[in-house]
């Protein structure tokens, strides 16, 4: 069984679809294909504009969002539980005489 680091919801994040740069002439110029999700609460975005369907470059873009705030989660969860592993009660016992 996998336990869940973290849930989110769909109103978590801002999606943003928006034309895309470069060459690719008057289709890519003309249709809103590229894709920017902003996790809300930590600020994190992720930008996908490698596909010319807005339905893949949102999904890579939440696979590769969710990845790195999983790290994050992670990392968090590290830092947490070796600072509690610093805090050991030592006792020393005394040779009786």
């Amino acid at each position: 069984m996998r336990n869940l680091l973290f849930s989110a919801r769909k109103k978590d994040f801002n999606v943003e679809t928006m034309r895309g740069t470069g060459s690719g002439g008057q289709k890519r110029n003309k249709t809103d294909s590229c894709v920017r999700i902003t996790h809300i609460s930590t600020g994190m975005s992720e930008y996908c504009c490698e596909t010319p369907s807005q339905h893949r470059n949102k999904a890579t873009a939440f696979q590769r969002l969710a990845k790195r705030l999983v790290q994050m989660v992670r990392q968090k969860d590290q830092k947490k539980r070796y600072a509690a592993g610093k805090k050991t009660i030592r006792t020393y016992h005394e040779p009786e005489d």
